[in-house]
């Protein structure tokens, strides 16, 4: 490798990311052992964090035990028999739970949806004064996807199904990134079973609110910028454009992963000065930002005025540190603050982002003169975004207090925080952790540990979580926003239970050869 001062940046690049990526899965690892985020199955979207149920650590060596002890069972298994089989279970347990719950959704999810119908019904009131998009023009992007959905069928029910065939089409995605990554069957096969047990994914096709659309498109994105680093696909580039800016346009949220593949495309430029990185970096920002101003563009003119600014983004930051230390929220957690303050300055984005900065400066001072308290802050906020084996994926669907009901009795179980939610609690904290705790042993069990970064073609998952963490501790936080983030880890935490399984192998064969 060439020691030019371009290849010193890379390497610093690459050890800086492995550091923080090991060290927040590590941070990660410890509070999903010792700590839950539980959220009652009601409106008010209350978020207690626990200590673990001791029942999870029973879980987890009970799953951990079985993938090992199975390991030559499940390596008989072709990847595409395993995967057609858990793809139907998956299906049909996803039909079940469609077609025994009421169609509706409700808060954002709701103003979308009707925003999106009205403008394809040829009322563009939402962008009005007082609408929707008016106070949230943001959402532009996932109403124009959700109006294109509805030139199929406007029925929550085929946006249900939609979902359902969007989370199997990210698993198998996934199955075949991993097969890129990994030279190694067992990984792949992990990978398949993991995606499929993580059941946020499952639950949260009655999300319409443009998280499973995002991601899909995000991991086309990523799809594409594996292929370029492999030099495999003449049409990598423009997935990986095609994708990133996609999920970009639908849900904001993913402008982080747009950073990331722009970070890991820049870095391939410095490690091989490689112009068509460079370029295709600066394509992934413009496909990341240029849309959504021609989108707003072409909303204006539809409209025959200039839209709203809507609420300024820093209010979201205000709100992301503030304490709610006088109610059921969880410091940093959604509390209102954003919208209740531009109502409050008649909506005028101005003046309400004014205020935002004054209240913001006055925490940031409050957390700055008593460190203790803004650590003790920082800490419960990563724990409750962290933490919640379910990612409100089942909080996000039907609920009882909001005329939302299901119509099976196991269905019922769950949806009421009965002994199914529970349970549900119980097997997603394991797995959870298993995901936490496999991708770190994947940095450490890897061909040099952590005496040489992580390789380009497997750092998006660490990058883009390194990204998410910071994120979410200044931004307003819901567990559900990063779900995303612990997905992408699987092929990774797969990765590293395989070296775990060969480790323990060799320790075993040391000590029988001892004996």
């Amino acid at each position: 490798m060439n020691k030019t001062p371009l290849n010193f940046m890379y390497r610093f690049c690459s050890g800086a990311v492995t550091v923080a990526g090991t060290l927040a899965l590590v941070l990660l690892s410890v509070f999903a052992l010792i700590f839950r985020t539980w959220i009652p199955m009601n409106k008010n979207e209350e978020v207690y964090v626990q200590f673990q149920n001791p029942f999870v650590w029973l879980a987890i060596l009970a799953v951990i035990g079985l993938l090992i002890v199975l390991a030559p069972q499940i390596g008989r298994i072709p990847e595409h028999t395993l995967f057609l089989c858990l793809g139907c279970l998956y299906a049909v347990a996803g039909c079940f739970l469609i077609f025994n719950t009421d169609p509706s959704v409700r808060s954002d999810a709701y103003g979308v949806f009707e925003s999106a119908l009205s403008m394809n019904e040829g009322r563009f009131s939402s962008l009005e004064p007082g609408g929707y998009l008016y106070i949230y023009p943001h959402q532009l992007g996932l109403a124009t996807f959700e109006r294109i959905l509805m030139a199929f069928s406007a029925d929550i029910t085929f946006f249900f199904l939609a979902n359902l065939v969007m989370m199997i089409a990210i698993n198998f995605i996934q199955w075949k990134c991993c097969q890129m990554l990994f030279d190694n069957g067992l990984a792949r096969r992990y990978t398949i079973l993991l995606s499929f047990l993580f059941l946020p994914g499952l639950f949260s096709i009655l999300f319409v609110y443009g998280l499973i659309p995002g991601l899909l498109f995000l991991y086309i994105g990523v799809y594409g910028l594996i292929s370029w680093l492999y030099g495999r696909g003449k049409f990598a580039p423009a997935a990986a454009v095609f994708g990133v800016g996609m999920a970009c346009l639908i849900r904001n949220n993913y402008l982080i992963g747009a950073i990331a593949v722009f970070i890991i495309l820049f870095m391939d430029f410095l490690k091989e000065v490689r112009w068509k990185s460079l370029i295709l970096a600066l394509a992934i920002v413009a496909a990341a930002l240029i849309p959504g101003k021609l989108l707003t563009w072409g909303y204006e003119a539809a409209a025959g005025a200039d839209l709203s600014r809507g609420i300024p983004k820093i209010m979201w930051v205000t709100m992301g540190l503030q304490d709610n230390e006088d109610s059921s929220f969880v410091g940093g957690w959604f509390n209102g603050y954003n919208y209740n303050v531009y109502m409050d300055k008649d909506m005028d984005s101005e003046t309400s982002g004014e205020q935002a900065k004054e209240d913001l400066n006055d925490r940031v001072s409050e957390l700055l003169g008593d460190p203790a308290k803004a650590a003790v802050f920082f800490r419960t906020k990563a724990i409750s975004t962290w933490t919640d084996p379910l990612f409100q994926s089942i909080w996000s669907g039907p609920l009882e207090d909001m005329g939302q009901y299901t119509h099976k009795g196991i269905l019922k179980n769950i949806y009421t925080g009965q002994e199914g939610y529970e349970i549900l609690m119980v097997l997603c904290a394991a797995i959870l952790f298993i995901i936490y705790g496999g991708a770190v042993l994947g940095i450490f069990l890897r061909p040099g540990g952590m005496k040489c970064g992580l390789d380009l073609k497997v750092m998006f998952p660490f990058l883009f979580l390194v990204g998410g963490f910071l994120f979410h501790l200044v931004w307003e936080t819901k567990s559900q926003y990063v779900f995303p983030f612990v997905m992408m880890l699987i092929p990774g935490a797969s990765f590293g239970l395989v070296l775990f399984k060969e480790r323990l192998e060799r320790l075993r064969r040391k000590i029988g050869g001892a004996k």
